[in-house]
C-alpha cells in the first residue's frame, strides 16, 4: 500500500514528508485492491504529482522538501549503470514505482512477468546482477531468464509420487495380521437408479447458472 505523507518531528522540527524508503508495488490487476491506486489523492500526494495520475511502470524521484517529483523513465528502459538521477534517487531512498500486470488473482505467484519486474526492481535498487552494475565488465543476467516454474513442476511430480508410494505400503501393512483389524469391509448395497436424462439436464442447468452468476458478479470488475 501507499503510506500517505505524514507530519513527523526531525531534530525538534515538525516536517511533512514521505517515509524515507524506496517503495515499489508490483502486482496483478485482481489482487491490486488498487484499481484506482494511480488516481487516488493520497497516492498523488505521496508522489507529489499534483492533479496528475501516476504513470505505471515508471520510476519517480520524490522531493519532499519542495513537494515535487520527477518521472525518470520506465522500469525496464533505464538503469543505475548509466542514469545518474536514478542512482542518486535510490541512494537517497526517494524512489516510487507502481507496476500493474494484467493478470488475475493468484497467477501473480506463478507469473514470469511479475517475477521479472520484481527481479528488475531489486537489480536496480541493489545495483547488482552477476556483479556490480557500476562495473563495466559485469554481464547482467536477463531478468526474463527464469527456471523456477520447472522446479515447481518437478516438486509437484515428486510430491504426487511420494503419495502414490504410500498405497502399496498401506496395502502391505493391512495384509499383516497386526494391522488386519484396521481394514474395514463394506457390505454391498444396491445403488438407486438414476433418471439419466433428468440427471444430465440438472447438471447442465447447475453449471450454466454457476457460470452466469460468476459472470455477473465479476463483469464490472
Amino acid at each position: 500500500m501507499i503510506v500517505p505523507v505524514q507530519t513527523v518531528t526531525v531534530a525538534g522540527h515538525e516536517v511533512v514528508r514521505n517515509s524515507p524508503v524506496n517503495l515499489a508495488i508490483v502486482n496483478g490487476t485482481y489482487d491490486f485492491s488498487y484499481y484506482d491506486l494511480p488516481r487516488r489523492d493520497t497516492t498523488k500526494a505521496a508522489f507529489h504529482t499534483g492533479d496528475a495520475d501516476i504513470v505505471l511502470e515508471n520510476w519517480y524521484a520524490i522531493d519532499d522538501v519542495n513537494d515535487t517529483s520527477e518521472m525518470l523513465g520506465e522500469l525496464t528502459e533505464i538503469s543505475v549503470a548509466d542514469n545518474a538521477a536514478l542512482a542518486e534517487a535510490i541512494e537517497n531512498r526517494a524512489t516510487r514505482l507502481i507496476v500493474n500486470n494484467p493478470e488475475t488473482h493468484s497467477k501473480n505467484f506463478l507469473s514470469i512477468q511479475t517475477t521479472a519486474d520484481i527481479v528488475k526492481y531489486f537489480e536496480q535498487t541493489l545495483g547488482y546482477n552477476c556483479g556490480n552494475l557500476s562495473d563495466a565488465s559485469t554481464q547482467p543476467l536477463d531478468v526474463g531468464s527464469q527456471t523456477w516454474y520447472f522446479r515447481i513442476a518437478f516438486n509437484l511430480i515428486a510430491m504426487l509420487a511420494m503419495l502414490l508410494m504410500m498405497l502399496p505400503v498401506l496395502g502391505l501393512l493391512l495384509s499383516r495380521k497386526f494391522f488386519a483389524g484396521c481394514a474395514v469391509t463394506v457390505a454391498p448395497e444396491s445403488r438407486p437408479k438414476l433418471n439419466k436424462p433428468l440427471y444430465w439436464i440438472l447438471s447442465v442447468f447447475t453449471v450454466a447458472v454457476g457460470f452466469y452468476a460468476m459472470y455477473n458478479a465479476n463483469k464490472n470488475g
